[in-house]
Formats: C-alpha cells, sequence, structure tokens
C-alpha cells in the first residue's frame, strides 16, 4: 500500500482555524483467484497476488472559536471525498457475484433495472416472450415491473459481457446500480462553556451511498398475511389506477 498526502493548516481572522488534504492511495498485489491450464491436475484455483484498487480524495475542515468574558463558543465542520475504484485484476476477469470488477467501486450492488410496469395484457405477452429468468413468467400479468435489455452474451474470448442488447432479458442484462462505499463523509461539531459547565454536540452523516432496505422492502410486500404494512401499498397499480 502507497499514500501519498499533500495538505495545509491555516488560522485567519482570529478564531478560525482549518486544514485541507489531498490524498492518493493505492493498495496493489490484492489476493486473487487465476485460471491455470486443466493439464496442471489442480482442481481447486490457486490465488495470486494481482489485483490493485485506488482509493483518493480530500479532507477539509474549518473551525471557529470565540471567547467572551466567561462564556466560550465554538463551532466546527469537517468533510471527507473518497473516489474507490478498482484498477486492475487478473485479466481483467471480474468477481461479480461480489460486485468487484474494474473500473467500478468494491462491493458495487449488481441487479436488473427496471424498465416500468406492463399496463396491458399486449405488453405482458411480448415481455414474457424475451424473460429468460422470470421462474413465474405463467403468472406475469398487467401491473406487473419489467426490466431492461441492456448487455448480451460475450461475443468474443475476452469478453465477459456484450455492451449490446441481444434481446432477451437474462443473466447477462445484470448492471451496476449503485455502490455500497459512501462518496463523502460530513461531521458538524459545537460546543458552549461557562465557568465549567460545558454543552457540546456533533453530528455526522454520509452521502453519494446507495443500500437495499430490505425492511422497507419487507413492508411492500402484500403476500404477507397479517403483517404491518407500508401505506404505499395503497397506490399500488390497478386497471383504475396506472399512474403509480
Amino acid at each position: 500500500t502507497a499514500t501519498t498526502n499533500i495538505g495545509f493548516d491555516f488560522s485567519f481572522f482570529r478564531g478560525f482555524t482549518g486544514s485541507f488534504e489531498y490524498y492518493n492511495k493505492s493498495t496493489d498485489g490484492i489476493l486473487q483467484e487465476v485460471n491455470i491450464p486443466p493439464s496442471f491436475g489442480i482442481i481447486n484455483k490457486p490465488s495470486d497476488n494481482v489485483a490493485s484498487v485506488s482509493n483518493r480524495g480530500i479532507e477539509m475542515s474549518l473551525n471557529y472559536t470565540k471567547q467572551f468574558k466567561d462564556w466560550t463558543f465554538s463551532i466546527g465542520g469537517n468533510l471527507t471525498t473518497v473516489r474507490n475504484r478498482v484498477e486492475k485484476m487478473y485479466r481483467g476477469i471480474p468477481n461479480l457475484g461480489s460486485g468487484i470488477e474494474e473500473g467500478y467501486s468494491m462491493f458495487y450492488i449488481r441487479g436488473y433495472k427496471l424498465g416500468g410496469i406492463m399496463e396491458n395484457q399486449e405488453q405482458v405477452d411480448i415481455y414474457k416472450e424475451i424473460d429468460q429468468v422470470a421462474s413465474t413468467r405463467d403468472l406475469m400479468a398487467p401491473g406487473d415491473f419489467w426490466f431492461m435489455d441492456l448487455r448480451g452474451k460475450p461475443s468474443t474470448d475476452n469478453e465477459f459481457y456484450s455492451t449490446e442488447p441481444d434481446g432477451v432479458v437474462d443473466e447477462y442484462d445484470q448492471v451496476y446500480l449503485g455502490k455500497t462505499i459512501p462518496g463523502y463523509y460530513y461531521g458538524i461539531n459545537m460546543s458552549v462553556e461557562y465557568k465549567g459547565l460545558d454543552f457540546s454536540a456533533l453530528f455526522s452523516g454520509v452521502g453519494d451511498v446507495q443500500k437495499i432496505n430490505n425492511k422497507k422492502m419487507s413492508f411492500l410486500n402484500t403476500s404477507k398475511v397479517a403483517s404491518n404494512m407500508d401505506p404505499a401499498i395503497l397506490n399500488y397499480w390497478r386497471p383504475d389506477n396506472t399512474n403509480t
């Protein structure tokens, strides 16, 4: 792991202090399974130090402190950005099950991209012909989701999928849907002190990140009998309520 940091601290206008830093962290030689010829007679794939990942961004903070007789007031904030990328894998081979692929953030969310809602039986019949994944194809009806055909089978030996749609929806159409590593972290702190008594508060959060909300998903499942549900189900698709 090699890390480069460039930054500076500063103060101005009596009471303001802060810092700014740029960082670039590169991790190389990460273990990854590699393919070897069957003639070696080895059942399990060996691991080699071939993968690399980079993290880069900025870290900044700004604080202000003011004293007035027996009172001391202070407030401050900080922000850190993170750009996480997989730079290299063995022969570019992705680990799609774990969401690890060259050019993407580590452990990204992967799945089928929603296209919309089928509004009538004609749309259902058309989609049933191209969906090669759904186990409940015979139960499809107006009001069900349909998913997009975005990729296809590999057209050459060094591809893992084709970026051209092939007219069917299958496992090759699973794509990047979001990242699990936040793009930035932030915080705000404040305090007040008076003759040895003090009050302080700290707020922190993250942004530019996606997560599957399993709790909400369970509340939207109408197949659960006598279970608590989200009020949003009252606006589910019906023949007389299609704008939903």
